[in-house]
């Protein structure tokens, strides 16, 4: 192991650590998902919890919308494929922020835009995913908003 991944999990134990211990999730998926939209638009999901409850973190980058590189935690509907859509609460209402049109192309539906953004899966962004640290920054960024 390398010098900088040391250090990486030496900030990353001293930083996150109390925000894991804080908010327990009794597990997390396996992987984390990435997709790519046709500009510099880019998604993230990971399962948290047992499967049987569907819920997902989604975090959204390279778009111009106030949540750009926010996470939000999706409650995930329907079976695979063309069924599937990922809500969220907005406005005290659910949203459906992510339409899966198949096994490897998603739709995104930003909250107050008229337009959607196509998504494919990228293996690239899938592999650079860190999910301990995806969801230690939704819970260091729970822990700020309280």
């Amino acid at each position: 192991m390398g010098v900088t991944m040391k250090k990486i999990l030496l900030l990353f134990f001293v930083f996150y650590a109390p925000f894991l211990a804080a908010q327990p999730v009794s597990e997390i998926g396996p992987y984390i998902e990435g997709y790519n939209g046709p500009k510099l638009e880019e998604v993230w999901l990971l399962r948290i919890g047992p499967r049987s409850e569907n819920t997902f973190l989604v975090q959204i980058a390279g778009v111009d919308h106030e949540w750009d590189n926010t996470i939000v935690k999706c409650e995930k509907k329907g079976g695979e494929g063309l069924s599937a859509v990922y809500s969220v609460m907005y406005n005290n209402a659910p949203h459906v922020l992510i339409t899966q049109k198949s096994y490897t192309e998603l739709e995104l539906h930003l909250p107050a835009e008229r337009t959607t953004i196509p998504l494919k899966y990228s293996k690239e962004l899938s592999l650079e995913g860190n999910k301990e640290a995806f969801l230690a920054d939704y819970l260091a960024a729970q822990q700020r908003a309280k």
